[in-house]
């Protein structure tokens, strides 16, 4: 296999969960299919990313999601969080990377686990995951520009916003660090 046809990453044993203060992050499975079409359906988790899926899109693209992270030449990878303190599921996270040392982070967070510092708690332990496993040395988030919640948590843990970009009527900001 030449070096253009090498998968950019491949997921080592131990990457399979991660861990923060509150909570514990591991791999997306099979069994986590409910709390993925929720997520992607509920209109106010999906207010400030897009419209929301219908259930057999979000079922689709639920399925996609799993096949991607298991095949030979991924290039994106998804976890399911969950709260220590009750261990239910409280959202997804993940990363997608089409260049060798840049990953582009995405999260979502059931509507009732919204503003409890989750989502800066587990972006910075992802980046280190990120950096230390794969050797990411960029990461961008797009958010867009009336999420005012994930702009300052972006900002809180170091994201500059680098531009302002216009598509389909939305500006959304793209975050570096």
């Amino acid at each position: 296999m030449s070096s253009k046809d090498r998968p950019l990453l491949i997921l080592k044993d131990n990457m399979h969960s991660f861990t923060t203060e509150r909570l514990f992050i591991r791999a997306l499975e099979k069994q986590d299919q409910a709390l993925y079409c929720h997520l992607y359906t509920d209109a106010k988790v999906m207010r400030h990313i897009c419209q929301p899926l219908s259930q057999e899109q979000a079922m689709k693209a639920f399925h996609t999601t799993l096949n991607k992270q298991t095949s030979n030449t991924n290039h994106q990878f998804s976890w399911a969080i969950t709260s220590k303190e009750t261990n239910q599921a409280i959202g997804i996270v993940g990363f997608q990377s089409q260049e060798k040392e840049h990953a582009i982070l995405g999260l979502l967070i059931v509507e009732n686990s919204q503003g409890r510092g989750y989502a800066p708690e587990v972006f910075k332990e992802l980046i280190n995951v990120c950096h230390n496993t794969f050797g990411f040395k960029k990461f961008t988030s797009q958010v867009q520009k009336d999420n005012i919640n994930s702009i300052k948590f972006l900002k809180l843990i170091g994201f500059r916003s680098e531009q302002l970009a216009h598509t389909k009527d939305i500006d959304t900001y793209v975050f570096n660090i």
